[in-house]
């Protein structure tokens, strides 16, 4: 939020976390219209990348949004756990984010790919993807392989601010 509103600091920025840790996107989908659409929402992102980002459920949570919110903009991110970093350093991309962006480009709903800058900076051996200890002269992306540290959550909201100025 702190990223939007510095982005845009005339609007007011109203932030809604409706996430639920470690769910997926069926859960998702059944939890869309009484924990975000009933506010009524300008901008709805949707990241389901990492805990079960079912095609199908996926595509329902954006017809849900477009038929009860069709005004609101639909953004989806993706964050990355274990070794889908691997696939980003190598220049490619996650199966199951390939997938989502199927629906994405189906809908035509941008998208950011969070994991891109830490890959960019892992090729450059400026981080460290999974430490539980400090490393000299370089950034510890997460010190369990899934949740970002400090360091590494700024990366994301980067990426996300870097969308926004496209």
């Amino acid at each position: 939020m702190n990223c939007l509103q510095a982005l845009n600091p005339k609007v007011e920025w109203i932030g809604v976390n409706a996430g639920v840790s470690g769910t997926g996107s069926d859960l998702g989908a059944c939890r869309l219209q009484d924990q975000v659409l009933k506010y009524t929402p300008d901008l709805i992102f949707v990241e389901f990348a990492v805990n079960g980002g079912a095609v199908a459920a996926m595509e329902g949570l954006v017809r849900q949004a477009k038929q009860k919110a069709p005004a609101a903009d639909i953004c989806f991110i993706y964050t990355i756990s274990g070794e889908q970093y691997k696939q980003y350093a190598e220049g490619g991309m996650p199966a199951n984010i390939a997938a989502l962006e199927k629906i994405a480009d189906h809908y035509q709903i941008p998208s950011v790919h969070m994991g891109l800058r830490p890959a960019q900076l892992l090729r450059e051996d400026k981080l460290v993807w999974k430490s539980k200890d400090s490393v000299a002269g370089k950034i510890v992306f997460s010190n369990d392989g899934v949740h970002p540290t400090k360091e590494g959550g700024a990366l994301y909201a980067a990426a996300v601010a870097r969308g926004f100025q496209k």
